[in-house]
């Protein structure tokens, strides 16, 4: 069973689970952005970012991120019972971090996905269920520093937002990752609920309009599409 919870300073989640936990949830979120094909760069940039869990995601349970052990809790008797060797002592784990913004930025870009394929969700539907009980996890582990009532309040800003197929600027969700990693586990925990509603509903922020335009301005000089302009990358050190 994958787990979720904060990391030490709430920069962002640690995952962790077995092999087939991972390779399970790695294929059922797949299944939502193979066979679709997009008609613009702003809805291919979407599925990228998704794109970018499944390549942690991935290389988590190939080992190329963290590996360690626990005991299986077997009695020697239990062991020779169901003829599993007694030298077999302890279970396989896989985990790695990700960063917050980004998994929340993956959340609502998963109900996006839902809704892009017209896709029915019937009460059984397997790999939705895989999906939505991850991001049901992350949520839930957000209680360690948010209330009851401001976890509901995420959990509305989810449901309610709909995001604009036409104006996904991925560098806007760039620069809140890039000033949240810069706060301190202090202000992770304080201003939270702020940068949660930033990446919700930028459409009604004085400088996501600036940002929007500077942007557009930049691309234009540069004779580029705006999905193609970058903003620097993520620092190889983030303080988890």
């Amino acid at each position: 069973m994958i787990k979720v919870k904060l990391t030490k300073n709430y920069t962002g989640f640690e995952i962790s689970g077995t092999y087939n936990d991972f390779n399970e949830l790695y294929d059922a979120l797949r299944t939502f952005i193979e066979g679709k094909e997009n008609t613009t760069f702003m809805q291919e940039d979407m599925d990228n970012y998704i794109l970018g869990f499944l390549y942690d995601l991935r290389h988590a349970y190939q080992g190329d991120r963290h590996v360690y052990t626990t005991s299986n809790g077997l009695t020697d008797e239990v062991k020779e019972f169901y003829g599993i060797k007694k030298s077999v002592q302890e279970n396989v784990y896989f985990s790695f971090e990700y960063l917050l913004t980004d998994l929340f930025v993956d959340a609502f870009l998963f109900k996006r996905l839902v809704q892009k394929r017209n896709r029915k969700i019937e009460l059984f539907d397997i790999q939705y269920g895989i999906v939505s009980s991850f991001f049901g996890k992350v949520l839930q582990s957000l209680k360690e520093i948010i209330s009851e009532a401001q976890l509901e309040e995420v959990q509305q800003l989810l449901i309610d937002y709909n995001i604009n197929d036409k104006s996904f600027y991925h560098q806007w969700y760039s620069l809140i990752a890039f000033e949240y990693i810069k706060m301190s586990k202090t202000r992770h925990k304080k201003e939270l609920m702020s940068v949660l509603e930033a990446l919700v509903n930028p459409y009604q922020m004085p400088e996501y309009k600036k940002f929007v335009k500077d942007i557009n301005q930049f691309a234009k000089e540069q004779n580029c599409l705006t999905s193609f302009v970058q903003l620097e990358d993520y620092p190889e050190e983030i303080k988890w």
